[in-house]
């Protein structure tokens, strides 16, 4: 992975944007754009998300995870075609969709493209519903949630969408609906489970599944994850065999696995897995170093960077710093937005679980202000800009910076 990095000569930030921009041009149907250079390597994996979610998670008081790395996977043998080079891989019939989208609500991007926000419904509790209806209203059409009674209302997501999506007209397929199979071990087992605790692991997984498509008024998931990995790796690559099932069923769209922060368990997932996992979802924060190997491997692997807990754990960079908090005045930004559209920028989606109103105002009209500068290739932050805030603010050592680079989780209680 790190040889893929080495000698890149270009800015990570200009060849992101070209990438983006790749990504939202049709050869000569729309607006005349044409794109005739492709770069041989990856696209990545994109979603939505938005602001004051991870400011409103941060109430349980928490502000020191342990990581913790479960199960590390023996050492694989390096193989010539595992370091294969893939294209950006955008389908000409996907560039005409997201244009069409993109002009009526730019939010409604279901392909997952294109950074954006997820609608975050952790510690919502009775009041999951009505702010799952509001964000929808507001614009959000991606949604994250989980069939763990302990942090989730599942059931009430489901209402709260279905609701939404008969007062604006809206059709299954115009949400995006994700949620996370959670082990025993990460339950509440003073609640009722969503599955029989004693059933094989492989029946958990199952019912799990049968339990959230029921919770979420559907027959399908655009995204399932597991919401860690279990103790051990034969136990987590069990979890994933069934997983893949509904995948090949057509049940699930995709899948993918939260809080897991070690690259080389990453790597190995990647290389065991069948299907392999379009989308890793993680807290952005320093004790892991914001993932910087994990995300270079999200982007070079068509894999879904998702974080959370992103404004919660970097008030020292949107909240603290005098300078950003500037920046963000002269860009007619809040600190929170342009905290957003840093991650954007850098390319990848952010969970967003706001209970705010306006705060949901702000975080659509950031996405949509995104993506219109894809467009016309005027990015929010310039590349001057951006290198400040990651070097000197976010104080990351990223491989996309350097020209010749070489290049428990305590996750029964996260936020997410």
């Amino acid at each position: 992975m790190k040889d893929n990095h080495k000698g890149r000569k270009q800015s990570y930030l200009s060849y992101r944007r070209f990438q983006l921009c790749l990504m939202v041009s049709m050869s000569g149907v729309f607006l005349g754009m044409c794109i005739l250079a492709v770069f041989g390597t990856s696209s990545p994996g994109l979603a939505l998300r938005a602001h004051a979610a991870e400011v409103d998670v941060s109430m349980d008081g928490s502000t020191k995870r342990t990581v913790v790395t479960r199960g590390t996977p023996p050492r694989k043998q390096q193989d010539d075609a595992a370091a294969t080079t893939d294209t950006l891989g955008i389908e000409e019939k996907n560039r005409a969709s997201i244009m069409e989208e993109e002009e009526e609500n730019p939010s409604l991007l279901t392909n997952n493209h294109l950074p954006t926000f997820k609608y975050g419904t952790a510690w919502k509790k009775e009041r999951t519903k009505g702010l799952v209806k509001q964000a929808v209203l507001e614009g959000f059409r991606h949604i994250d949630t989980a069939c763990q009674p302990k942090h989730y209302n599942e059931k009430g997501v489901g209402e709260g969408w279905t609701e939404a999506a008969a007062e604006l007209g809206l059709s299954r397929d115009q949400i995006w609906l994700q949620t996370k199979f959670t082990s025993v071990s990460g339950q509440d087992r003073s609640q009722p489970l969503p599955y029989d605790a004693n059933a094989s692991l492989e029946k958990q997984v199952q019912q799990s599944l049968e339990r959230s498509l029921q919770n979420l008024q559907t027959d399908y998931l655009d995204s399932w994850i597991m919401h860690g990995p279990e103790d051990n790796w034969d136990d987590t690559l069990r979890v994933w065999r069934v997983m893949e099932s509904y995948v090949d069923q057509g049940v699930v769209k995709q899948i993918g696995i939260s809080n897991l922060y070690a690259l080389d368990a990453l790597e190995y997932l990647y290389q065991e897995a069948r299907i392999p996992p379009a989308v890793v979802q993680n807290r952005f924060y320093p004790d892991t170093g914001h993932d910087v190997e994990i995300r270079a491997f999200c982007l070079d692997h068509n894999i879904e960077y998702q974080s959370f807990w992103t404004l919660g754990a970097n008030r020292h960079v949107w909240q603290d710093s005098q300078e950003f908090r500037t920046m963000a005045k002269e860009k007619n930004l809040t600190p929170e937005t342009l905290f957003y559209a840093v991650c954007f920028q850098l390319g990848f989606t952010v969970l967003d679980g706001t209970t705010n109103t306006e705060h949901m105002r702000q975080d659509i009209a950031l996405l949509n202000r995104f993506h219109k500068s894809i467009l016309s290739d005027e990015p929010i932050l310039t590349d001057e800009e951006m290198q400040y805030v990651v070097t000197d603010l976010l104080a990351l050592s990223e491989p996309e910076f350097e020209e010749d680079s070489e290049d428990s989780q305590d996750w029964q209680n996260q936020e997410y």
